[in-house]
């Protein structure tokens, strides 16, 4: 965001963030939402296998590690 703040224009001066452009913007992670779980379920496993360190697929393990 710093190379395209939330006021930054575009070469005609229109906002640079309008249309279908939308600034980034943080999200409250909550543990109990399923998408955001499962987010943090596939990456933490994605990185895992990366790294060539044992993966974790117990779900509700990783909520309470989480939490």
């Amino acid at each position: 965001m710093s190379i395209f703040p939330i006021d930054a224009k575009d070469k005609e001066g229109n906002p640079f963030w309008s249309g279908p452009k939308r600034a980034p913007s943080p999200i409250e992670f909550d543990v109990e939402n399923p998408l955001h779980l499962s987010f943090i379920v596939s990456y933490s496993n994605l990185i895992a296998l990366a790294l060539d360190i044992p993966q974790n697929r117990d779900v509700e393990k990783i909520k309470n590690l989480a939490q």
